[in-house]
């Protein structure tokens, strides 16, 4: 069964997925070794990036550093542009932002003549936090550049080419996910 990706009717797209029922036994040993090294480099970028981050910040979590990132990013950072930017539930940007609210980190405000919608803004600590996150993700390139240095311009071709597909992939898997999830009453 062939799932088509929106685009122009009658057109094949690069997009198109192959659509198979998979159980354990049919993923290749190749497959299942992309996978565990996946998962196995995800799992450690992760701890790395939450040891440096709660070390160096004010003892924040990981979601709490990207929840700063994105109300200084965001033109209108209220709960519904954040949920939507931290591929979040608005319930659970609202735990977040309350955190935050109570470490003083991030503060509410409202527009003038618009009293019925909350926005956020970073605070002076909320700022710190931010350039410390800035700093950590420089230090983070220079530590990794080697690896990539290393690597072919048909290595890197590869990956990127991947690296993409894998993320439209994601795209999708999360817009039907935010479908069925709108549809559960």
């Amino acid at each position: 069964m062939v799932r088509r990706c929106r685009g122009a009717p009658g057109k094949r797209s690069e997009l198109e997925v192959q659509a198979v029922d998979i159980r354990a036994g049919d993923i290749g040993p190749r497959e299942r070794e992309i996978i565990e090294g996946f998962s196995q480099m995800w799992s450690k970028l992760q701890a790395l990036i939450a040891a440096e981050e709660r070390v160096i910040l004010h003892d924040v979590t990981p979601s709490e550093v990207h929840c700063i990132v994105m109300i200084d990013r965001l033109d209108v950072p209220n709960v519904t542009a954040l949920a939507k930017a931290l591929h979040m539930t608005p319930g659970g940007v609202s735990k977040l932002t309350r955190r935050l609210l109570q470490m003083k980190a991030i503060e509410r405000y409202q527009r003038e003549g618009n009293r019925k919608e909350v926005l956020f803004r970073l605070t002076p600590k909320g700022e710190a936090i931010k350039k410390q996150h800035e700093e950590l993700h420089r230090r983070r390139l220079e530590r990794d550049f080697a690896v990539y240095q290393a690597m072919s311009e048909a290595e890197k071709e590869s990956l990127l080419s991947f690296v993409r597909r894998y993320n439209e992939h994601l795209d999708r898997e999360l817009e039907e996910l935010a479908r069925k999830s709108s549809r559960t009453p």
